[in-house]
């Protein structure tokens, strides 16, 4: 008897298996299933802003050395700002500052110092008219007093010079004087001289006098200390109304055909008046 279940067993197969029992049916690839993160954590973890951000580097302190250097060299200042702006702007901004500073403070004075040469040119040129004017008129009145002017430029001993500011009278002078430390004795084939002055304050404000400086045969001389009274008037600076007494002591060739002094009455226009020694 044939066999049932067989037959059946065949018609359940398609041809190809039929052929070759062996053969497994092939199976379609389905890729294996992710597991998937948890979303209400990752939500949560996203909208959790960072707490913490890169540390910045902490700028030191502004350089007062450098600060100081870019005052009296601006120059220096101006680099230091461009090259320490980024790294250390706490110095770049003090150098900076302190370099405009001086520069501001240098214009104005240069400023300032324009306009009281222009003050002061414009006034002695007034004053020089007046003084000459008045002075015509002492002389006329008592010809025994000694010159007194502004406009001359050399004076002897006892001729007064007078500006608006200061009187200065040539007391004495010694072409040769002897008197003197012997410990301090003039190098070989040199002599000294010796010359006093009267300063006096006749203005409103202090006056800063300036200093004499000697010339033998307009060669200059150095100054001879060893004398007791020795008293220049170089930096010296004297009130209203008050005198300064100066003796000053020179070291000159003992040849020496012509001897003068050089004061400086004017530091803005570089004016000059002479006492005459020898």
């Amino acid at each position: 008897m044939p066999d049932n279940n067989f037959e059946q067993n065949q018609q359940q197969f398609p041809p190809e298996q039929q052929q070759n029992p062996q053969v497994q049916p092939q199976q379609q690839y389905a890729p294996p299933v992710q597991e998937q993160p948890y979303q209400g954590a990752s939500q949560q973890y996203n909208n959790v802003s960072p707490q913490y951000a890169p540390a910045q580097p902490i700028e030191e302190k502004a350089s007062v050395g450098l600060a100081i250097l870019s005052f009296f060299i601006p120059l220096v200042g101006i680099i230091l700002f461009f090259a320490k702006k980024k790294s250390k702007p706490k110095t770049a901004k003090a150098c900076g500052i302190a370099a405009l500073t001086s520069i501001a403070i240098c214009v104005i004075m240069s400023i300032v110092g324009g306009k009281s040469r222009e003050d002061s040119a414009s006034s002695s040129s007034d004053y020089s008219s007046y003084s000459s004017s008045q002075n015509d008129t002492d002389k006329d009145e008592d010809s025994e007093s000694p010159a007194v002017s502004d406009e001359k430029t050399v004076f002897e001993v006892g001729d007064v010079y007078e500006s608006r500011s200061l009187r200065i009278t040539y007391v004495s002078c010694d072409a040769d004087c002897q008197d003197y430390d012997e410990f301090w004795k003039p190098d070989s084939g040199n002599k000294v001289v010796r010359a006093e002055f009267t300063f006096e304050n006749i203005g409103d404000n202090d006056e800063s006098l300036s200093s004499l400086d000697c010339y033998a045969d307009n060669a200059a001389c150095e100054s001879f200390y060893g004398a007791d009274d020795y008293k220049s008037p170089t930096l010296e600076s004297i009130s209203k109304g008050r005198m300064f007494n100066a003796v000053v002591y020179y070291e000159v060739p003992e040849n020496a055909e012509e001897i003068v002094l050089e004061y400086e009455t004017s530091l803005w226009s570089e004016e000059y008046i002479t006492f005459v020694i020898k």
